[in-house]
Order: C-alpha cells, then structure tokens, then sequence
C-alpha cells in the first residue's frame, strides 16, 4: 500500500511541473502585476506597467516579496544571459513559485509524523488545483500560505524539541509575512500566542528569565521590521528621510468605504458558503468538523484526564484556531476572493489526517475528491483567460520583425484580462522612444474599439509616416459583431483554448471551435513605402 501511494504521490509531482510550465491560465492579473510586472522592469530593464499599489507616494505593497521571488528568477535569468524572450521569463517566475510550492510538502511531512499518514496528506496537498494551479502562479497569496506552513512546522520544533532558539525564526516568519500580506498576522495569530505561551512556562517566574527569552525575539522581529521598512523607503522614496510603511497604507486602504466598490462588493458568509468550499473541498470540510468534534468529546469525557495533550492534539487545535480566526478576520471586508483563503489548505489537511479521520474517508470523498480538483485545475490551469499569455509570446515575435524597420507598431487588447507588459519582452527604451506602445481596452464597446484604432493610425501617420502597424488581440466572440475583415484588419493567429467565465453564452453560440478561441489581428497602413524600400 505504502508503495502505490508513494508512486501516486510522484506522478502528482510530474503533474504538478506540467501545470507549472505548460498551464499558461490567468486566474487573476494580481498574479502578474502584484509581482513580476514590478521587478520584470526593474532588473531586465523591460516595459512594465505599475499599478495603484505600486503608488510611491502612498504604497501598499512592499518590494521585498517580489525581488526575493521573480525578482531573483529575473536575476538569475539575466546572468545567464538568456535571452530576454516572453517564453523564457513565464518558465523563470513559474520555475521560481513552483519550487517554493515543494515547502508545502516539505512542511506536510514535519507536521504529519505517522509515516503512512505522511503519504495520506502528501496525496491531498500534491491532488489539490490549490497547489496545481495558484501555488505555482506568482501571487502573494500562494506565498503568504508558504509562510504560514513554515511558521506550523517551526512551531511544532519549538513544541518537540523545547529549544528556544526557534523563536527568533518565528519572529522573523511573522514580520516577513505581515509584508507579503498584512492578513497573514491573523493566520499567524494563534501560532504566535502558542509560542508566547511555550515561553512564559519555559521560563523562571523571575522577570530576568523572562526578558532572556522574550527579549532575543522582539529584538529579531524589530530589526526585521526595520531593514524591511528601510527596504521600501529607500525603493519609493530614494532616501530615508520619510519612512514608508506599506502594511499600514495596505490597512488603512482596505478599511476605505470605496474598496468595495472599487473592486467589487460581497456578502459576507461568501467566504464560508462558497469560496472555503472551493479551495479545501466540501469532503475535507466535513472531516475537519469531525476531527473538531472528536476532540471536543475527548476534552469533555469523563476519561480526559487518560488524553494525553501531546503536540499533535495541541498542533490540531492551533489548526483549528488559525482556520477560525482567518475565516472571521478575511470575512469582515467585503470584498472577497477564493485564492484569498489558500493559506488555509494546509491546516485542514494537516487537521483531518493528523486526527485519524483521513481513515473514515471512504469511495465517496476520494472520487468527488478526484473529479472536482481535476475539474478546478484544468478551468483555472488551462482554460481560464488562457489565451492572453499565450498571445503574448505570438506578439513578441511579430514585434521583433517589426522593430529591424522605422514605423509604429501598437498593440491593443480588448475584452481580456489585463496584458502583462513585461511578458511581451519590449525594452523600456523602444516604448520611450514610441516605436512600441501597448493600449489595454479592457471592456470597451466595439465602436470604441474601432475609434481608437482610427485615432492610433491617425496620429502615427504623421509621426511615422513609412508604417504604422497595430495588432489587436481579442476573443472570436467579441470580434464577430465587429466585422473586422471590413476595417483591413488580418488574421495572424488563433489562439487555443481561451474561456472568458463572463461571456459564456457568448461562447456557446459560436460554439466549441470559435466560441474558445483567442485572435491576434493585424492592420498595416502605409507599410508599401518600407516594403518599396527594401527592395
């Protein structure tokens, strides 16, 4: 048995590397600009665009997350001299969170100590769409749930080995996860109170013996805090001069009345009833309510004083804790979404096959189990706006033609998520000097469409008058009203498979061929003078 599980559990690795490399699904743009299109820029010299977070006058995010992830992928990239093509970055910032995304396991084996178990929880965390499609995505939820993994198993040490020594590793796990995302301070809450409390009963009643053991953490997670702050002073201001410290304008943001309207406002138990379902699974929510159960009869029988509250009982109750305090914590916004509560896959995991009820599962839980995460990775994975990254490599090459002649090349997105720019390789230099420009129409209508492609090849004639060249980049089903064989536009490239979740019944009438297709179109004016010219 242990041989099948551990041969499963390997095939899982291998599906885990293919989703990693060849699943080019855009769950979310936070997944590009919240991390790669920041240092993509800064390191390889490319166009990128900053968003709102990235404000320097008020930001709320902190730099140190993305250089020590892409940021150090796109260094290692650079030194190596690859060259700077679309293709090789996605496999640089996906090689990066892939890696990170093993910790997950790494951790599950120090938190599972039972060998058979061990393989039961490795076979959950590696079968999960959590880890095969966010965990190895550049977003800095999937990193906040590798810290909160690595701050349980150090708790567990401290607990096991009753060393103090890993208290200044959780302090310093606490302040790098409150940069990454300042939500991570209520996962990490009751992890922090165990360990506060490991220490005043470790210690002499003495207040010397407790300021030995606390002083040496506060210390570790000051300095921390410190040189992170420094960090980011120094990155948006250029100086020390005005402090900024990006947990706190991320705080004081999201306790705006106009986030949610902004972004998009929820109900409450959303998180609850749909998104908590979604990540962990219906099955695992019921079997971690049953490990609850189990131990609160434990506690209250009149047999308690037979349980033996080793670390595993109290490791499955801080699980418990960090899974209710997050929950209530993130449920307060209203603005909530699914990847926000992937941090918390790992403790139910850990909770469920820790407390023996991983043997209650039965055919039932294991084939819906199967079925749902297949389904969820390969919608999020493969499908899910699927075509723009890939449309980014196909851009890139036509780009590079274009740019060994003068002329004006522009490229139009409409009716997708968000382009990354640095995915499209242009250097900084070629949008300074307008040969390239990259316009995101978002939702745009399609007589909008058409007046900006009139206003761009309008006002680049006379800039460049040898050529003007503009790629439009959009699905088959918004481009089927707008006729644009009519307008001169040709198509280059069909893209396969892109699923638009909010144009659906648009797809469904174009059917399975079109309805999932993503176009890349070109328009060409005045390009017989430089096709004259070569001759």
């Amino acid at each position: 048995m242990s041989k099948l599980l551990t041969r499963l559990y390997a095939i899982l690795v291998v599906v885990r590397i293919l989703c990693a490399f060849w699943g080019t699904g855009y769950i979310h743009p936070d997944e590009y600009f919240q991390n790669g299109e920041v240092t993509a820029g800064d390191v390889l010299g490319l166009k990128a665009l900053k968003t709102w977070e990235w404000d320097r006058v008020s930001p709320c995010r902190s730099v140190i997350p993305p250089f020590m992830t892409t940021g150090l992928a796109f260094a290692v990239t650079k030194i190596l001299d690859f060259a700077l093509r679309p293709r090789i970055l996605f496999l640089a910032e996906r090689s990066m969170f892939l890696s990170l995304s093993f910790i997950l396991d790494f951790t599950t084996t120090g938190l599972v100590p039972n060998p058979h178990s061990r393989m039961y929880a490795l076979l959950l965390i590696s079968s999960s769409h959590v880890v095969n499609a966010f965990q190895v995505r550049p977003f800095s939820n999937s990193l906040e749930a590798v810290f909160l993994s690595i701050a349980l198993m150090l708790l567990r040490h401290l607990l096991e080995s009753q060393r103090q020594g890993y208290l200044p590793l959780l302090a310093i796990i606490f302040v790098l996860g409150a940069f990454i995302r300042l939500t991570f301070l209520a996962s990490a809450f009751p992890i922090a109170l165990q360990a506060l409390s490991w220490t005043f009963r470790h210690a002499q009643r003495s207040l010397s013996s407790r300021c030995r053991l606390i002083l040496p953490s506060l210390g570790t997670a000051l300095l921390t805090a410190l040189a992170l702050i420094l960090c980011d002073t120094l990155y948006f201001h250029g100086d020390p001069v005005n402090p900024v410290l990006t947990p706190l304008n991320f705080l004081l943001y999201n306790l705006s009345s106009k986030v949610a309207a902004e972004h998009g406002a929820h109900p409450r138990w959303l998180h609850v009833a749909v998104n908590l379902p979604m990540i962990v699974g219906p099955g695992l929510m019921y079997y971690a309510a049953s490990a609850v159960v189990k131990d609160w009869r434990a506690k209250s029988s009149p047999e308690d004083g037979k349980v033996k509250d080793n670390v595993s009982l109290s490791l499955n109750r801080i699980m418990v804790y960090v899974i209710m305090i997050t929950l209530v914590v993130l449920s307060v916004p209203q603005h909530q979404e699914p990847r926000f509560l992937i941090p918390l896959l790992l403790p139910f995991v850990v909770l469920v096959v820790n407390s023996g009820e991983i043997y209650k599962t039965g055919r039932i839980f294991w084939i819906l189990w199967v079925l749902t995460n297949v389904i969820l990775t390969v919608l999020f994975g493969f499908l899910h706006q699927a075509g723009v990254v890939s449309s980014l490599f196909h851009v890139h090459e036509y780009i590079s033609n274009d740019l060994l002649f003068p002329g004006h090349t522009e490229v139009v997105y409409w009716r997708t998520y968000m382009p990354p720019r640095h995915l499209l390789g242009i250097p900084e230099h070629n949008v300074d000097i307008r040969s390239v420009s990259v316009t995101d129409l978002a939702g745009a209508s399609p007589d909008g469409l058409l007046e900006i492609i009139h206003s761009i090849t309008l006002s680049t004639d006379t800039r460049t008058p040898l050529c003007t060249k503009v790629y439009l980049v959009a699905p088959f089903w918004a481009t089927d009203s707008v006729q644009l064989d009519a307008h001169s536009f040709h198509l280059e490239t069909r893209i396969w498979p892109h699923l638009d979740m909010d144009h659906i019944r648009e797809s469904v009438n174009l059917g399975l061929r079109d309805g999932l297709a993503l176009g890349v179109y070109s328009l060409q004016k005045n390009c017989h003078r430089m096709e004259n010219g070569r001759s």
